[in-house]
């Protein structure tokens, strides 16, 4: 959303994950809060209810009861319209990362101590094994995919992974971007 809304309007925003934590589940989709949801049922709760700056609902860490529970205003929140869900394959990923950054859910139980290079420390993923939500931003001449994680810029490099080509990590088993 954030992607989506920089490109839109040209100016990058930080929207409140804080506001997904503890709202999500409680207007009926579904989340566990800080032990993870799906960022389809985020996307559409911000849909519906507009998703606002972290300024104005900073993190915590920890999930607590929802500040918003009516819709926000459109002047002081971001609606997404629609997203689209990318089919499970590396061309399709491709192609969706020519229009816009794409959220994935990878299994990134292995991935702590990243510090450089191509990553491939994963073994055979599931959807089941999917356990954190993360940007895709592109990929490279060897189709390795470039991925943007919320560790911090002092996480892999500046903040970004090289995971190595194909479903590495389940890359490509839940991915959607916003369309409008």
């Amino acid at each position: 959303m954030e992607s989506f809304n920089a490109i839109k309007n040209g100016v990058l925003k930080k929207f409140s994950e804080q506001q997904l934590v503890d709202c999500v589940h409680q207007a009926g989709y579904v989340s566990d809060g800080c032990n993870g949801g799906f960022q389809e049922d985020g996307v559409n709760y911000a849909i519906k209810y507009g998703i606002v700056q972290s300024s104005s609902y900073p993190y915590t860490g920890v999930g607590g009861r929802c500040k918003i529970t009516s819709p926000t205003s459109p002047s002081v929140g971001f609606y997404p319209k629609s997203f689209q869900k990318v089919a499970q394959n590396s061309n399709a990923l491709k192609t969706a990362l020519n229009l816009y950054p794409v959220t994935v859910s990878v299994d990134a139980s292995n991935w702590s101590s990243y510090s450089g290079g191509i990553f491939n420390n994963c073994g055979p993923t599931t959807e089941q094994d999917l356990n954190h939500a993360v940007i895709a931003v592109g990929y490279d001449a060897q189709g390795n995919w470039i991925i943007r994680n919320s560790w911090s810029a002092y996480w892999g490099e500046n903040g970004y992974m090289r995971l190595a080509a194909g479903n590495t990590c389940g890359v490509l088993l839940d991915n959607l971007y916003v369309t409008a």
